[in-house]
């Protein structure tokens, strides 16, 4: 349990996730870390690792290369399967360069299902996959990221072979829109960090966290995800779901923000060309951190809509935010309690914008957003409304 939230009151604001049909092809049953590494390695496609309740202390990281693979909790209970990288060799990994630190690794494997776990303790990544080696249909169902110091989920740039800049053996625009990430699927998930980052080595002096960082993705929907305590040392951690390099037809819906510095952000600052094109963020409810909810920087056709930002107090910068073009961008039927930064490019519509707070709102900190009877007589009928 984090120290500074109420877990399991937030949690119980989100919907549970539903079952998954029960596993088919081969089943293969997992007891101990050994086991599950030697299974990840060796496994075969169509098969489902099917992994008993237990504290699995990974001696190295693991790669999966095999597609049409679910790796899975037996009884269905995420809490009750820890996948456990502290004091593990995370840098282990094919080839003669050094590897980022992950527990699991997924190159050239499409239609993987991980489902009913939780990854805890890396310094870097719980979860890496090759954005070049053409890793499609991943779903994430169900899973919880605990204590994952740089990002829980990472997708690398299609661009790079192996996550590593070529230069002029970099893949070709061509080869990129052939193998880049389609059809992923991350919902029902928690990310969650216990105290704020303390490691100030990470070359961005303790900020350089986040949940979510993937690049160059098509089609992918992010949904009814909780992110709790999402946070640098400064107040400057990087963003709950971070979208950038190309990305196209992103969904971020449903997903609640307790406490992290930043919500979503589709962009950024060094991209020269559009970094996110078409999708959506809609219906998202963010009790404010330190930074940004929402953040938009050099996208297309991004509809932002129906969500619930409220500023708990320790804010310090725009509760949501476009800059550096954003052209097509829609703000629409929003509900933001703190400031907003725009520019020419967003079409505003029907949003309700003011300085009105948190006594507006039942207990955000604690993932309840009902208005309160200030919270009407402030925000109005539009606002009752939805919020109903």
């Amino acid at each position: 349990m984090s120290a500074d939230f109420d877990v399991a009151a937030i949690l119980a604001t989100m919907p549970a996730a539903p079952p998954l049909p029960e596993p088919a092809g081969k089943i293969v049953r997992i007891r101990d870390a050994e086991a599950f590494c030697a299974a990840v390695e060796r496994a075969e496609p169509h098969s489902t690792l099917l992994l008993e309740d237990g504290h699995y202390r990974m001696p190295h990281a693991v790669q999966l290369t095999a597609s049409h693979v679910q790796i899975r909790s037996a009884s269905g209970h995420r809490d009750a399967v820890v996948i456990d990288g502290e004091g593990g060799n995370l840098t282990r990994g094919e080839g003669d360069w050094n590897h980022a630190p992950a527990i699991l690794r997924l190159k050239r494997a499409c239609d993987v299902t991980i489902a009913g776990v939780t990854f805890k303790n890396s310094p870097k990544y719980a979860v890496l996959f090759y954005g070049d080696s053409g890793v499609h249909g991943l779903t994430l169902h169900d899973v919880k990221f605990h204590n994952i110091w740089v990002r829980g989920l990472k997708g690398t740039h299609p661009m790079r072979p192996d996550d590593r800049e070529l230069g002029e053996k970099n893949y070709s625009p061509e080869k990129v829109e052939e193998i880049r990430p389609r059809n992923g699927r991350v919902r029902h998930c928690l990310f969650l960090c216990d105290r704020v980052k303390d490691d100030r080595q990470d070359g961005f002096d303790g900020d350089y966290i986040s949940g979510v960082d993937c690049m160059g993705l098509k089609d992918w929907v992010f949904s009814d995800n909780t992110f709790i305590g999402i946070r640098g040392a400064n107040g400057g951690g990087r963003a709950g779901i971070f979208i950038w390099q190309g990305s196209t037809g992103v969904v971020c819906e449903r997903n609640l923000f307790v406490g992290c510095d930043r919500g979503i952000s589709y962009g950024n600052f060094s991209q020269k060309t559009v970094s996110v094109a078409g999708g959506a963020i809609r219906d998202n409810r963010f009790a404010l951190g330190s930074n940004t909810a929402i953040e938009c920087c050099t996208t297309r056709d991004i509809d932002v809509h129906g969500n619930t930002i409220v500023d708990t107090g320790a804010n310090r910068y725009y509760a949501v935010r476009f800059l550096a073009g954003n052209d097509g961008a829609r703000f629409r039927e929003n509900i933001l309690s703190g400031s907003l930064g725009v520019d020419e490019t967003v079409r505003m519509e029907r949003n309700v914008i003011g300085t009105f707070g948190a006594a507006c709102f039942a207990d955000p900190l604690r993932g309840n957003f009902t208005l309160t009877e200030k919270g009407r007589e402030a925000l109005g009928a539009f606002a009752a409304a939805r919020l109903s």
